[in-house]
């Protein structure tokens, strides 16, 4: 009786220790979808931006004074770079965003698929 006992002790604080884990993590789901949500809207914009060769387009995506980082190095005008770009004949992109995650308030990190 008593080894019985403790199985449904074991069982029953295996089941609230689950419970909790599963309402901690909803918010963070929640969360991640609201992030990925987002950032599938900030590639949509640059997709077409991009794919209409509107390098301000691509320019208004960035935070004042951000930058480009690429294979490159750091471009410090997105602009005029995106201009350089469609000049050497570059005029369409595919972009899809698979994961995302929140990187504190203000930022995020996305990982997905550049074509």
């Amino acid at each position: 009786m008593e080894a019985s006992m403790a199985v449904m002790k074991a069982g029953f604080a295996f089941a609230c220790a689950l419970l909790f884990m599963i309402v901690a993590l909803v918010p963070a789901l929640a969360q991640d979808a609201d992030v990925k949500n987002q950032l599938d809207q900030f590639v949509s914009a640059y997709v077409k931006s991009f794919n209409k060769q509107d390098a301000a387009g691509l320019g208004a995506l960035y935070a004042t004074g951000g930058i480009l980082v690429n294979p490159t190095g750091p471009q410090p005008d997105p602009v005029k770079y995106y201009e350089g770009a469609f000049k050497a004949g570059m005029n369409r992109v595919e972009v899809s965003v698979d994961q995302a995650w929140p990187l504190g308030s203000d930022a995020a990190l996305g990982m997905g698929k550049y074509r």
